[in-house]
């Protein structure tokens, strides 16, 4: 098996690929059933966000680099794995006043109670 390497961003050399796939037949293997893709996302807060959706067959999760590699949702088999945000999209850094010190809070639904947590 031989190793396969792409760059589809880098900063410092001015590289970004809007849309790119790999899977299978990229690489000319008609075994394995996962997929590896990245998207540039458009329109609104989200222009510009860089996501990257993998799937092995079994357990797929999307990455998103713009926002520091967070883990934006995930699934394994018909098991949602994720927290739902009040925001439903992705918004790009641009849009984020890092310098806003006021308080957060938000709502656990956990089952157990109501608790509402607050963070910085």
């Amino acid at each position: 098996m031989s190793n396969y390497s792409k760059i589809v961003s880098d900063v410092e050399n001015g590289v970004s690929s809007k849309e790119w796939t790999l899977d299978p037949r990229e690489i000319g293997s008609a075994a394995g059933n996962w997929s590896v893709r990245k998207k540039t996302l458009s329109g609104g807060r989200q222009e510009g966000t860089e996501v990257i959706y993998v799937d092995n067959g079994l357990l797929r999760f999307s990455v998103v680099p713009s926002r520091g590699f967070n883990i934006w949702e995930g699934q394994i088999g018909n098991i949602r794995l994720g927290w739902d945000s009040p925001v439903r999209e992705i918004v790009h850094p641009q849009f984020i006043n890092l310098g806003d010190k006021r308080r957060v809070c938000l709502p656990l639904r956990s089952g157990i109670d109501g608790r509402t947590v607050c963070g910085r």
